[in-house]
């Protein structure tokens, strides 16, 4: 493979990481917000999931090249 190549297949997996990690950040925000009325604990939980989930996205974008 070129170099090119390799860069290319480097950033879309990075794209695919960061993608699947919104999902999960947005999924886990329903959650959350579905559980705060009768379940505040435990929607405390999906939302501290979420903002791990941000988190990650931010450090995977600061990879980017």
């Amino acid at each position: 493979m070129s170099g090119t190549t390799v860069l290319q297949l480097a950033l879309l997996i990075l794209a695919l990481a960061i993608a699947s990690e919104d999902e999960d950040a947005r999924t886990y925000s329903t959650f959350a917000h579905q559980l705060m009325e009768k379940f505040p604990a435990s929607a405390k939980v999906f939302v501290e999931m979420a903002e791990e989930e941000h988190e990650h996205r931010r450090g995977r974008s600061a990879q980017a090249p």
